[in-house]
């Protein structure tokens, strides 16, 4: 998991995010299924400010069995399609 979490930080506008994105994870906006692994979730939750102005930070965690792991995360304007697995009220 260190791996991947050292993988997301490769993109330069996460650095120091760590704290944000597992806020994505715990409590989304809107959590989509990936249309290529269903295996993969994508957790998204808007940010206000982050250092490349306001955007969508995208969480991407695979749930293989009892043992999820991250992915990647980014920021973005666009959500991805997919089916929604669950979204803020």
């Amino acid at each position: 998991q260190d791996e991947r979490l050292e993988h997301a930080r490769e993109h330069p506008e996460l650095i120091g995010e760590t704290q944000r994105m597992r806020q994505t994870i715990e409590t989304p906006d809107l959590v989509v299924r990936s249309t290529s692994d269903p295996e993969v979730a994508l957790y998204y939750r808007f940010q206000a400010e982050s250092p490349i102005g306001p955007k969508q930070l995208c969480v991407v965690v695979k749930s293989e069995g009892a043992d999820p792991f991250l992915v990647t995360s980014d920021l973005t304007d666009r959500i991805e399609k997919g089916t929604v697995i669950w979204r803020r009220t």
